[in-house]
């Protein structure tokens, strides 16, 4: 995975910062920071949309984790997982299942006009 998020041509996002951090790779998103923004009402800062036109040629994200327990727990659904399942599309998954996503073909990025 840390091989993986380290040759992806374009930016990355890490649920788990670390694993950005040791693939050599700044920090795309604060997934911690910005969920907990959203759930207390404040905007998503343009990530919903930065996921639409698959901005990222990778997201590393643990479907099991507190961040996305917690938007369930608080609005019923998670707003950013509903997104990336529309979006991307699972390209490995590593222990305790995180998964590594990628750009979904099969969908059109607005602004890239597919």
């Amino acid at each position: 995975m840390i091989g993986a998020l380290a040759a992806a041509d374009g930016p990355v996002g890490c649920q788990m910062l670390s694993l950005c951090a040791w693939a050599g790779r700044p920090f795309g998103v604060d997934m911690f920071n910005l969920t907990q923004k959203v759930l207390t009402g404040g905007p998503d800062s343009g990530f919903a949309a930065m996921l639409a036109a698959h901005r990222f040629a990778l997201i590393e994200d643990d479907p099991h984790s507190s961040i996305h327990a917690e938007a369930r727990d608080a609005i019923g659904h998670d707003p950013f997982a509903d997104i990336l399942a529309r979006n991307y599309r699972v390209l490995l998954t590593g222990p305790g299942g995180t998964r590594l996503l990628a750009p979904d073909p099969a969908m059109s990025a607005p602004s890239e006009g597919r």
